[in-house]
């Protein structure tokens, strides 16, 4: 059977390709997910923090609590924007290799770069995630 010039053969084996790219975007969106449950509990815990103001925790206390979460906030947002970027490429990616597939345009170029990207903004969103961690389990939440 025959589609587009492309024989079934073909077209299997392009889906193949396109599998390991696939899984690497399902990762990505997991890890958003994650970062943004994170984000979601930071930004609840300062908001308790900001209705507590006059318990016992004294101004300064508050202060430092404050700008922690606002730098751990900070950093997953910009996890979280990596984490995107590398979540587009890896789709473009794998629409790319469709397309040059159906059309029968040499992309193999393009596509390595797209996958190459994708990683790096991927790497990124890890490291910004681990600088996140680093701060989060430098001073407590549990008090």
């Amino acid at each position: 059977m025959m589609i587009n010039g492309l024989t079934l053969a073909e077209i299997s084996h392009v889906i193949g390709l396109a599998t390991a790219p696939a899984f690497l975007l399902g990762g990505v969106i997991g890890f958003i997910s994650l970062l943004h449950a994170q984000l979601g509990r930071i930004l609840d815990r300062a908001r308790a923090l900001h209705a507590s103001t006059a318990t016992a925790i004294g101004a300064n206390e508050l202060k430092a609590e404050l700008a922690r979460y606002e730098r751990r906030s900070k950093l997953l947002t910009g996890s979280v924007q990596f984490a995107v970027i590398a979540g587009v490429a890896t789709a473009l990616l794998i629409i790319l290799a469709f397309v040059g597939a159906l059309a029968k345009i040499n992309v193999e170029i393009l596509v390595a770069l797209l996958f190459i990207t994708s990683l790096s903004f991927f790497v990124a969103a890890l490291v910004q995630f681990g600088r996140e961690t680093a701060i989060s389990l430098g001073v407590s939440d549990y008090r």
